[in-house]
């Protein structure tokens, strides 16, 4: 997950600085600072997660470094949202292009990819510590994450716009969504034997069980409902037969 998004997160950072004629299509892609963010909270999350092959006390320095820059630039940019100051670090690197969405806040990053980088920073610098009730701490930190980039990748694939953007405010790409969404799995998954990851790697029935179940409850529901409108774009039929055999499937 780490090299994926990594390698994600590179290759947005080399559109911005040698392909400037795709700043066009900046609405709907990732900001810089989005892409740094990215590559510095995967950088983090391979230092800190368990390596056995390697207990260096540097690489455990550097994952909380990243991760503590990854929770400045969001706390930064949070600031600028909320008492409306610039910085300068939207757009210290390159200039962004302008249109309906970025000319309010040109080169910064959507709200909502704002909040998970704070989430994530959080959650990274406590990927290492625990209780004696074997309670995974990061995750009251990365579950919302999950929660409300799913909510961005329904809202892409419904075309649904109040899902991935936030007023006039610039969008959140599927792209980045995606990649906070490996990201919070990742941290989730650093402690598998800590609630709640344990829940799902237990070789139990109930482990068993949900791990069976958890691919057909998330992607059936999002599947039915590209059927239900498509049905009613269709104008197959009244829209309280279409909820009803939503329902019903």
């Amino acid at each position: 997950m780490c090299f994926a998004t990594a390698l994600t997160a590179i290759a947005a950072i080399i559109v911005w600085f040698f392909v400037p004629s795709m700043k066009e299509y900046s609405a709907g892609s990732m900001k810089l600072n989005t892409a740094f963010s990215i590559l510095l909270a995967s950088f983090s999350l391979w230092f800190l997660q368990d390596n056995p092959l390697d207990t260096s006390k540097l690489r455990l320095k550097l994952g909380y470094l990243f991760a503590l820059i990854t929770l400045t630039i969001g706390l930064v940019t949070l600031v600028q949202y909320i008492f409306g100051i610039n910085f300068g670090i939207d757009e210290f690197f390159v200039t962004d292009f302008r249109n309906s969405e970025s000319i309010l806040f040109p080169g910064r990053m959507s709200p909502i990819a704002n909040i998970c980088f704070v989430l994530m920073g959080c959650g990274l610098l406590v990927i290492n510590f625990g209780n004696k009730r074997k309670l995974h701490l990061s995750s009251f930190f990365v579950v919302p994450i999950c929660f409300i980039t799913i909510l961005v990748i329904i809202g892409y694939i419904y075309n649904e716009k109040n899902l991935f953007q936030v007023g006039p405010f610039i969008r959140i790409s599927w792209q980045t969504a995606l990649c906070c969404q490996l990201l919070a799995i990742g941290i989730l998954f650093s402690r598998p034997n800590d609630w709640p990851t344990h829940v799902l790697t237990s070789n139990g029935l109930g482990g068993m069980t949900i791990r069976r179940l958890f691919p057909l409850v998330v992607v059936c529901p999002i599947i039915l409902g590209c059927f239900w409108l498509y049905y009613i774009k269709i104008e197959a039929s009244d829209k309280e037969l279409g909820v009803s055999l939503f329902v019903i499937s």
